[in-house]
């Protein structure tokens, strides 16, 4: 690839070896992409008119029928986001991969426990929801097909993709690197100050997306070791003991999610590894396909059979707590049959712990108890939307507001307390739930639609700055959990958190925009003479 050395725009462009735009930004694959868009949205919403003739709660089958088909229609649309995503990897790969999981699996494992007679796993906390449970499917199955429609509403949208590619570049490797470590310190500096007392949450909630420097400043380390030959070994070094540390912290806290929040880097940084050296290097379309998913089912299966089987254990012996090396060994006795009764205790179907990921993870008997909730009583009137803009006044500026906590007082209402300040647990509903909850079914298409929209535009504001501000990391990492999580503490309808995103984020890159300009600038200057700048020169003699 020849770049005229008179040309810094164009250098501009190819500032990193052969990150040009992907194929995938071309016409023909825009076309594929429509289609393959098109393709989900219709077989979904063919699911949805199924549901609709057989709203009955003896259709356990229907029901495993249509997890199946959700199972293809994820898997078909992750493919067709892994090849399209210029860094390997995007939030709605993570929110595709969930959904695998949360309209593909939980449908079947619900089906097949339902037929097996065990009604156990249709409670949520008291209520009894086999009798609802196909209107909550069909809650579901609704609301993350207009999510999926708002995404790529705005996701192809002539010039989305192609400014989003154009855009994407590096900076040198040596202001990578300080991004790098200026995330890890800024992040660690927050996480020791929670454990002396010091909370900067309490400024507000906005803040909160500030304790994803930890896994966002390992990401720019594993980005730049790889466009660093010299200094790889390091910098992945570095970057490992991060979120070696940051695991063990989680792991210490009995946090299931923050463990897997840890991972996140070691998975991002294997998908953009693939990416990049697959541009690189002609490798044939299988090849392409099956490292990332691999990666995928490989971190999926250690979630889904190690992890939280592992962290049962750790929270059942609380009280005496023992070394992570003694559980995981005790796991791995349990799935090799040593220890009878600790085996039974792990693999028996459907309640046993290997089993607890899609458990936790279905929210279709939430939806299930939204929609009996709408029926017998109606809708609350969008009161936890109107809540979420009290939430965003920060109790520096509000000194008396008052404790404004959704997630206690559904648990009030649920009946596991019985006051919100008496609560000691916090109960989710999900977001498509939470959505039909507040305003029935126009809200949860309006809803989910605008959250949809607004997770598209988030990325496409951010994501092309992922290793160039330390805000548009933070900022990316956090839509990547919250895609991960589906917006699971979702009370407020997405409102507080694209608040936290768009007010505090988003105004902090526009105004630090202009010192990484210059950053970038530098770059642009490197590659004027040398087009894949001092650094990546030697990674080209390889």
């Amino acid at each position: 690839m020849q770049i005229a050395q008179d040309k810094p725009t164009q250098a501009r462009m190819l500032a990193v070896a052969d990150d040009a735009p992907h194929p995938a930004f071309s016409s023909p694959w825009r076309v594929r992409s429509c289609v393959a868009i098109r393709s989900f949205i219709v077989l979904q919403v063919l699911q949805a008119a199924v549901l609709l003739v057989f709203l009955q709660p003896r259709h356990m089958p229907l029901l495993i029928g249509g997890g199946i088909c959700s199972c293809v229609a994820y898997a078909l649309l992750i493919r067709r986001e892994f090849l399209l995503n210029a860094y390997g990897f995007s939030p709605f790969l993570f929110y595709l991969t969930t959904g695998f999981f949360r309209l593909g699996l939980a449908p079947i494992y619900l089906g097949i426990a339902g037929l097996l007679g065990h009604d156990e796993v249709f409670t949520f906390v008291r209520f009894h929801a086999r009798p609802h449970i196909m209107y909550g499917y069909g809650i579901m199955l609704v609301g993350d097909i207009c999510f999926v429609a708002g995404y790529h509403f705005l996701r192809t949208r002539r010039g989305f993709a192609s400014s989003s590619a154009e855009t994407r570049r590096l900076p040198s490797v040596r202001d990578m690197v300080r991004l790098g470590c200026l995330l890890l310190g800024l992040g660690w500096s927050l996480r020791l100050g929670r454990m002396v007392g010091l909370d900067l949450r309490a400024f507000g909630s906005l803040f909160a997306i500030f304790e994803n420097g930890i896994p966002a400043g390992a990401l720019v380390l594993f980005v730049s070791g790889e466009h660093n030959p010299r200094e790889r070994v390091v910098l992945w070094t570095v970057a490992a003991m991060s979120v070696l540390g940051d695991m063990g912290m989680a792991l210490g806290g009995f946090m299931r999610q923050r463990v897997i929040v840890a991972l996140l880097p070691v998975v991002l940084g294997a998908l953009y590894l693939h990416a990049h050296r697959r541009r690189r290097h002609s490798t044939a379309l299988t090849l392409k396909l099956l490292f990332p998913v691999t990666c995928m089912l490989v971190v999926s299966l250690f979630v889904v059979l190690v992890l939280f089987p592992h962290m049962h254990l750790r929270r059942r012996h609380r009280e005496n707590p023992r070394p992570a090396v003694e559980t995981l060994i005790e796991v791995a006795g349990a799935y090799l049959g040593e220890d009878a009764g600790e085996s039974q205790s792990l693999l028996s179907f459907p309640d046993g712990e290997s089993w607890s990921f899609i458990r936790r993870n279905q929210w279709i008997t939430a939806a299930a108890w939204a929609s009996a909730e709408v029926r017998a009583r109606g809708t609350i009137r969008g009161r936890t939307l109107l809540d979420s803009f009290r939430a965003l006044v920060p109790r520096l500026f509000w000194p008396d507001k008052p404790l404004i906590a959704p997630g206690r007082d559904f648990a009030v209402l649920l009946g596991q307390a019985k006051s919100s300040d008496t609560a000691t647990t916090s109960t989710g509903l999900g977001l498509a739930a939470t959505l039909y909850w507040n305003g029935g079914l126009a809200m949860l298409l309006a809803g989910m639609f605008l959250n949809g929209l607004l997770f598209a535009l988030a990325w496409q504001a951010f994501g092309p700055f992922l290793v160039s501000n330390p805000f548009a990391s933070i900022a990316s990492m956090s839509l990547i959990v919250a895609g991960l999580r589906h917006f699971e503490s979702a009370f407020s309808g997405g409102i507080t958190y694209y608040a936290q995103l768009f007010i505090v984020s988003y105004t902090l890159l526009l105004l630090t925009k202009r010192a990484f300009c210059d950053l970038e600038a530098r770059s642009v200057r490197q590659s004027s003479h040398e087009p894949f700048g001092p650094e990546t020169r030697h990674e080209r003699a390889e």
